[in-house]
């Protein structure tokens, strides 16, 4: 039997920032991690700095050793989170989105992290969030009294030590798919060009001309249990890396004109409208099959012109250019915390418009890299099975 104990009682929730730090000099530079620069992979792409006299109030302190965890839908779900073992400096500070947890003597740093960062901590987890839809937040007062195992100090660096081999497998396996993003990425541009400065001077559309319409999906409660007569509701994380993830669904019921006016159909483009993280606004994927299925009112269609000649995942290809993102983005608003791009805002957009026969042999190139692409993420799920088992081998009894 495994013994039990909250994290609370062997780790410090959210700690207090030391009272000498107020006393510094305000001009120090510290590390400042926003959500951004925390991976979906448990890594961190240090860099920015703020001065401590901007940052003392109003963001999350840490300090080194720390682990911090997204607290916010959808990062949570998604696996942000980080062990801060190379923090480049005593302290820092970032997003107030994160929870920050200090090991005490009787858990090993690395092997907390694993325990709330592995995938059944995540789903337990999404079931006690509050908040309104899109702000959903893990509370304080559930991660305190969550229960994880703590067998001895000693077994627990030798189960941080396999998870650590293991994510480093997947995290080169992880890699390779890097190489055939940055593969895609060039063949677009020896295709097309920028998407935005144009170079070849194509014809260019606004999306008023692209679309032939554009619409917000449903507002009505789901379900994690399908109701009798439901329908899957694909949500911001069935939309993620470029395709769509018939994996985690809601359910609900909607009338049957509802049902009607939001199935979605093969070509349908689905779009994140809003959300906490400026970097998930304007994602897409294509919907490659007719399906009884129907989307959240935190994504937009968008279902073409049949008269227009333009191909769904050619337009997905141009959202996806790092320039027209940044177009895009500059379209969004913030309300409330949450960044939002709207019907309008995508009607707005201008979209670069070669001729068929030069979207259908980029196509071509995409479909040969896409088929690469999927016998490498074969190889990276096989690695996160593999992950996934362990850990639930190790934190399984967990509650």
């Amino acid at each position: 039997m495994k013994r039990l104990v909250a994290l609370e009682d062997v780790a410090e929730v959210n700690p207090s920032l030391p009272t000498g730090v107020r006393s510094t000099d305000p001009d120090t530079l510290v590390p400042f991690l926003p959500m951004a620069l925390v991976s979906e992979e448990g890594s961190i792409a240090y860099g920015e700095q703020r001065r401590l006299g901007d940052v003392l109030k109003g963001f999350t302190y840490f300090g080194r050793g720390d682990v911090i965890l997204a607290k916010i839908t959808p990062c949570f779900e998604n696996g942000k989170a980080a062990h801060l073992h190379d923090l480049p400096g005593d302290i820092g500070f970032g997003s107030t989105e994160f929870h920050v947890l200090r090991a005490g003597p009787e858990i090993d740093a690395r092997y907390l992290f694993h325990a709330v960062w592995n995938r059944e901590f995540r789903l337990r987890g999404e079931a006690h969030m509050t908040g309104t839809a899109g702000q959903k937040r893990i509370p304080t007062a559930y991660l305190k009294s969550v229960k994880v195992p703590l067998p001895p100090l000693a077994e627990q660096r030798r189960v941080a030590a396999v998870l650590d081999r293991v994510e480093r497998v997947r995290g080169k396996r992880r890699d390779a798919m890097g190489l055939l993003t940055a593969l895609t990425l060039s063949a677009f541009e020896h295709s097309v060009g920028d998407p935005v400065r144009n170079p070849r001077g194509w014809a260019v559309r606004t999306g008023e001309d692209l679309f032939a319409s554009l619409d917000y999906g449903t507002s009505v409660k789901c379900h994690t249990e399908p109701p009798l007569g439901s329908l899957p509701v694909l949500r911001i994380p069935n939309v993620i890396e470029g395709q769509i993830k018939w994996t985690g669904l809601k359910y609900a019921n909607l009338s049957p004109k509802e049902t009607e006016q939001l199935k979605l159909r093969s070509g349908d483009i689905l779009f994140v409208r809003t959300n906490g993280n400026l970097d998930f606004i304007g994602r897409c994927a294509v919907v490659e099959k007719n399906a009884d299925a129907l989307f959240a009112s935190y994504l937009i269609r968008g279902r073409l012109s049949s008269s227009e000649g333009y191909h769904p995942a050619f337009l997905q290809a141009v959202v996806s250019h790092p320039s027209f993102r940044s177009r895009l983005t500059a379209e969004s608003k913030t309300t409330a915390g949450n960044y939002n791009i709207s019907v309008a805002g995508l009607r707005r957009l201008r979209f670069v418009a070669p001729p068929l026969d030069v979207q259908s042999a980029f196509l071509g190139q995409l479909g040969a890299l896409n088929r690469l692409r999927r016998v490498m993420s074969k190889f990276v799920m096989e690695a996160g099975t593999l992950t996934s088992r362990l850990a639930g081998a190790a934190f399984g009894s967990s509650a």
